[in-house]
């Protein structure tokens, strides 16, 4: 379509993808939600972390079937673009245990790779996020194994499936064979969801989402297995999930998108926190046009 053309036409004119992003430009990812057609890849640029501007005006890459779906989204440049993404049917919403990996170097031609990532007993994924650390790849993840719940009184009554952070490692260099989930070792015992891990001096940081009662959480380990201890939790006005964290011109930056349903007319927003040490950060702020 015209907006694949135009981005083709930007790269043309560029000698190689270091020229592209010369002007410190944050490449960010997105898909709409399940109600809006988040089948549909969207690209968003920022220069600041405080506003971004839509690449695209139509989908920079649709689903091949149209029946299946996209949720939540990573990305990382190694010799191409790869976005990982969950993969779920439209009669299956919340559930399914299937990731995506798009690749493409041109944005032309894509290809997609779907991969199981659970068994028998896993009937949830949720949330899968890219980490690489001396040269090696890593998707965290959060998993539901069957018959596992937990009550969540600050949010509804009753139980919900409980989740864990599980990561595997790439096998080779075509991000397209893993290993076998594996379970990452904490200090309690809390569903867990939208793992984003990040290194700095020396010890990983993951940033999640306490389940039970929606809140951010930033642990920290000296191993990626763990066990990984809570640091401190990210004070709030509101709650939130799916937190990603970035290094973008010197300082870190947190994105995270409104939960839904909790009466605070804010689902659909996208907010931004920044710091310079990942423990302190200032004032929550909406991220504007996305």
């Amino acid at each position: 379509n015209n907006d694949i053309n135009i981005i083709n036409s930007q790269m043309d004119s560029i000698k190689n993808l270091d020229d592209f992003f010369k002007d410190d430009v944050l490449l960010i990812p997105s898909y709409r939600g399940f109600l809006k057609g988040s089948e549909n890849l969207e690209l968003y640029i920022s220069n600041d972390c405080k506003n971004c501007y839509n690449v695209n005006t139509q989908p920079i890459y649709k689903n091949k079937t149209g029946r299946e779906f996209y949720d939540y989204c990573g990305m990382i440049y190694n010799d191409k673009f790869y976005f990982i993404a969950d993969y779920r049917s439209s009669d299956a919403v919340w559930g399914g245990d299937r990731f995506a990996i798009i690749s493409t170097s041109d944005f032309i031609t894509f290809d997609e790779h779907v991969f199981n990532v659970g068994n028998d007993n896993v009937d949830q994924t949720w949330a899968p996020e890219f980490f690489v650390h001396n040269n090696e790849v890593y998707i965290f993840y959060c998993m539901h194994v069957k018959g596992e719940t937990f009550q969540r009184p600050a949010i509804s009554t009753g139980t919900k499936d409980k989740f864990s952070i599980y990561y595997s490692k790439a096998t080779d260099n075509t991000l397209k064979n893993w290993t076998s989930p594996q379970k990452l070792s904490f200090d309690n015992d809390e569903s867990k969801i939208d793992p984003c891990v990040i290194y700095k001096d020396n010890l990983f940081h993951m940033f999640v989402c306490r389940d039970t009662d929606i809140v951010i959480d930033h642990y920290t380990s000296s191993t990626i297995t763990g066990v990984w201890q809570r640091a401190e939790i990210i004070d709030m006005p509101c709650k939130t999930e799916a937190p990603s964290v970035v290094k973008f011109k010197n300082k870190y930056y947190m994105f995270l998108d409104s939960f839904r349903s909790t009466g605070e007319n804010d689902e659909g927003l996208y907010h931004v926190l920044e710091s310079t040490d990942l423990y302190n950060w200032s004032n929550i702020k909406v991220f504007k046009n996305l």
